[in-house]
């Protein structure tokens, strides 16, 4: 495989999606809203939760995909990826669990980091 840490990080992310999908449908059932929030905080929280990560998971595979092609070592990879799983686990808490700035905070800069650093790894 040409892209063997993209394709994984592609699979683990796909998997993430999905789990950020089921419980926007499973509340969509629950409240009988077909489409929109309803209103509804929880689901609107669920919505929010799976867009904000459709919003930035495509661009650090593609990142992560130019770095790895570019012969980036793996270790290198996965430490931006791991940075950037943790903030999207941030996020989850924050939207799912606890409502706390504080982790939304973390969850951004452990999402933007290791964006704008790959970003900046391409461009040196």
């Amino acid at each position: 495989m040409t892209l063997p840490t993209t394709a994984l990080a592609t699979a683990v992310f796909g998997l993430l999606l999905a789990a950020f999908a089921l419980p926007v449908m499973a509340l969509r059932a629950k409240h009988e809203i077909p489409f929109g929030d309803g209103d509804r905080a929880p689901l609107q929280r669920a919505i929010r939760a799976h867009a904000n990560f459709v919003e930035y998971a495509p661009l650090m595979l593609l990142l992560v995909a130019a770095l790895e092609l570019g012969g980036a070592s793996p270790a290198r990879l996965w430490s931006l990826l791991g940075a950037f799983l943790a903030g999207r686990a941030a996020y989850a808490v924050y939207f799912y669990l606890r409502q706390a700035l504080a982790l939304r905070i973390v969850g951004f800069w452990a999402t933007v980091l290791p964006i704008v650093v790959a970003a900046v790894m391409l461009l040196l």
